[in-house]
């Protein structure tokens, strides 16, 4: 179906290119497998496996696919991720969590800056911070940013990305009884965290 869309698309506009229908597709899928997954997360259609993970292996991983974002727009990326932080919990909700969240610092912070990541055991907690610039981010503007489809400005609405990354965040992370928190401090720095009980 999303094929035959895109399709019907090119017939419409026959300037665009195969690559640029293509591109189109998989953006409709991308959209449409976010919303079933917010679905199936409203619907408590899905449970939560459990198991002990080691957090900075899993903040690698979930790294990995948004470096070269990171690599374009000159972001320099720096992680302090402390090794044998192990929490018991669902990896792969989990590694969603933390790589919309990564996917959502490369793209958004501003080109030529830095992204702070950080893990690490206080007191039996494991924290989870992730910082970047925020560009025009304003603190009013921190509620509405896990709410589906909402973008502050054209920077979020370049067409390649459904806006709902942060929607899905938000949806996993009440699945793993886990409440993610936002701060902006000055000078426009964002910071997202959130903290699970370190495995003993």
């Amino acid at each position: 179906m999303l094929a035959e869309l895109g399709l019907d698309d090119a017939n419409r506009n026959p300037d665009r290119s195969d690559g640029e229908v293509l591109e189109i597709a998989l953006q409709m899928e991308r959209q449409v497998n976010t919303l079933l997954a917010l679905a199936r997360c409203d619907s408590a259609a899905v449970s939560p496996a459990v198991e002990d993970v080691e957090l900075d292996t899993l903040v690698d991983r979930a790294w990995r696919p948004h470096r070269a974002t990171a690599d374009r727009r000159l972001v320099d990326a720096s992680f302090h991720l402390q090794e044998g932080a192990i929490v018991r919990t669902d990896p792969g909700l989990l590694q969603a969590i933390i790589g919309n969240l990564l996917s959502n610092a490369a793209v958004h912070a501003a080109p030529g800056s830095r992204v702070e990541c950080e893990v690490v055991d206080r007191d039996g907690q494991i924290d989870f911070r992730l910082s970047n610039a925020a560009g025009s981010l304003e603190t009013t503007d921190l509620p509405k940013l896990f709410e589906p489809f909402w973008r502050k400005d054209s920077a979020r609405s370049d067409g390649t990305h459904t806006g709902l990354g942060l929607a899905l965040v938000k949806s996993y992370a009440a699945l793993l009884k886990r409440q993610v928190d936002t701060t902006l401090s000055e000078p426009g720095l964002f910071t997202v965290s959130f903290s699970m009980p370190a495995v003993s």
